[in-house]
């Protein structure tokens, strides 16, 4: 105990010689023999004195490297940094390397993100593209950096935890940018859908270089990667409306055919924006946006069955309302197939799309929970639940994506048929409202109607005029429905059912 008591003076007062001749390496290993022989002085009465000193050189040393440290991270010299990395090993302080790293990496990559957004002119589309490209070439020129200097520790770990702090802290924040973007855009789904395809690429071309870390981590790098779309994704069905309605509002200015109208209704195309921009994610916005569209278009119908219901006094005398509520039973007919074959494809098409994150087949991986990452709210990702479970369950009932718009164009339907029919028959009722009046059923003494049989009017063998114009009616209404009814119509058949 005595010899390591003088020995450990001596180291001591080498130390201090080390530093003064900047000797660093041989600094480390003399703290290291200190070190030795502080573990046979337990036993001495300084020995927390002794403990702290050799703490102390400790930090004089890590103090006097860590700037040397820092160059040889920031200007990637390989030989330098693990000479300096084993010196942080040596006095038990490479717990602090990697953090070294990572505050060097991150700095530059930050600062590269502020001189893209700050060139003059261009917009996000560009910024993220060059920041993308220039991100995923930092982090592979990292990786076989890290694999040499760390090779004791996992780079996808290093490289994951690296890629979601910097992404997490830019500023101005990628969301910031996305958002004043579309602020200026007239097709805000479409530059939306530009970038995701942007960033799903840029998350494709990183995967290689963080597979093989942790899923909780890979997870947190997709949940911050696409955390610029959140806010887009929460208000889908505004912006679905916005789009789908302009189409609508587009029929009216260019005095389309309804048929052609109908075709027009573009709710494939919606569908495939919505896998576009969100995989599927909000196919509940997206429903409940075609419901509002479908719900403006059928107010068309609605005020149509009231002009002409308003119509039908001269139905006798101008046969073309009859024939326009005909047809207007025809081409809701079509709206209703179409809308029946629109709901398989739907249908299928969001199951494509989600199947993989929400069936139960769905694939684990992390980078893929496209649910988690686009929904911001956990009230989404239940209504989002709740719509995959409804389309898949066996209830046929039950299991069509677009049932309230189809309940919604029932409704109208059954308007317009009970308009038909008054169309129709109006000619047939307005007789037959007179009969109570008439003066041969109105009773000799009180002046007013009787239904007492046993002091029933006398009838002449010869038809009255009522009877005569009714009868006419019936046999002209025939002719007019004729060039309907034998044409095999399915569009009307179907309305009809």
């Amino acid at each position: 105990a005595l010899q390591e008591a003088d020995n450990w003076t001596s180291l001591d007062n080498q130390v201090e010689d080390a530093f003064d001749s900047n000797d660093h390496e041989a600094v480390a290993q003399k703290i290291v023999g200190m070190g030795q022989s502080l573990r046979l002085l337990h036993h001495v009465a300084d020995y927390q004195d002794r403990v702290s000193h050799l703490e102390q050189h400790k930090n004089r040393l890590e103090a006097t490297l860590s700037p040397l440290l820092i160059t040889a991270f920031t200007i990637k010299d390989t030989e330098a940094a693990l000479r300096l990395v084993k010196m942080f090993r040596t006095i038990e302080r490479d717990k602090q390397l990697s953090k070294y790293y990572h505050k060097c990496v991150r700095a530059g990559l930050l600062q590269s993100w502020a001189e893209i957004v700050g060139g003059e002119g261009e917009g996000a589309e560009h910024w993220l593209d060059v920041w993308y490209t220039e991100l995923t070439a930092e982090l592979a020129s990292n990786k076989t950096w890290v694999e040499t200097v760390f090779s004791d520790q996992s780079s996808p770990e290093l490289m994951c935890d690296l890629v979601t702090d910097v992404l997490a802290a830019l500023q101005p924040s990628p969301q910031f940018c996305i958002e004043a973007a579309v602020k200026l855009t007239e097709d805000e789904l479409g530059l939306l859908i530009l970038l995701r395809t942007r960033t799903d690429k840029f998350l494709a071309s990183i995967e290689p270089i963080v597979v093989g870390a942790a899923d909780k981590r890979l997870r947190e790098l997709g949940k911050v990667v696409y955390k610029p779309f959140q806010v887009h994704v929460t208000r889908y069905e505004e912006l679905e409306v916005k789009m789908m309605g302009s189409e609508v509002s587009s029929w009216i200015v260019e005095k389309k055919d309804t048929i052609d109208e109908l075709h027009s209704f573009g709710v494939e195309a919606a569908a495939s924006r919505c896998v576009a921009l969100t995989r599927g994610a909000a196919f509940p916005g997206l429903v409940a946006a075609i419901g509002r569209v479908l719900g403006t278009h059928l107010d068309r119908y609605r005020k149509m069955t009231r002009r002409l219901e308003k119509k039908k006094v001269i139905v006798d005398d101008d046969w073309s309302v009859l024939q326009h509520c005909l047809t207007a039973n025809q081409m809701t007919g079509e709206l209703i197939m179409m809308l029946e074959q629109l709901d398989i494809t739907v249908a299928s098409t969001f199951l494509d799309a989600s199947r993989g994150y929400l069936g139960q087949d769905s694939s684990e991986s992390p980078l893929h929970q496209h649910h988690v990452f686009m929904l911001e709210r956990s009230e989404d990702i239940m209504a989002l639940n709740d719509l995959y479970m409804k389309v898949t369950s066996n209830e046929s009932t039950t299991a069509s994506i677009l049932h309230d718009s189809m309940t919604t164009l029932s409704g109208v339907c059954s308007e317009l048929q009970k308009t038909t029919f008054s169309v129709m028959f109006h000619p047939v009722s307005t007789q037959m409202e007179v009969i109570p009046g008439l003066n041969t059923w109105l009773s000799r003494t009180s002046g007013q109607s009787s239904v007492d049989t046993a002091d029933m009017p006398e009838f002449s063998l010869s038809p009255s005029e009522y009877i005569t114009c009714v009868g006419e009616y019936l046999m002209t209404l025939p002719q007019h429905l004729e060039p309907v009814m034998s044409v095999d119509s399915p569009a009307l058949v179907r309305a009809l059912r």
